[in-house]
């Protein structure tokens, strides 16, 4: 595993504890990571910036549902 690939892996499980603690209202999010993922993988590439800053707007917005 690439070290990008690696580190969209690691954003992703931060994401986790945030997840549980929001409840049912994150899981199209989950899933959406999830499927993002799993394209990276099938393509055998990294994530582009683009992708990056729709992961990282993702996880900004768990983490202000959690925070609320």
């Amino acid at each position: 595993m690439s070290p990008a690939a690696l580190q969209f892996v690691i954003a992703l499980l931060s994401q986790v504890p945030g997840l549980i603690a929001a409840g049912q209202s994150v899981v199209s999010t989950v899933n959406q990571a999830i499927t993002m993922g799993n394209t990276f993988v099938a393509e055998k590439r990294d994530p582009t910036p683009e992708e990056w800053a729709a992961l990282d707007a993702q996880r900004d917005a768990l983490h202000k549902q959690v925070q609320s």
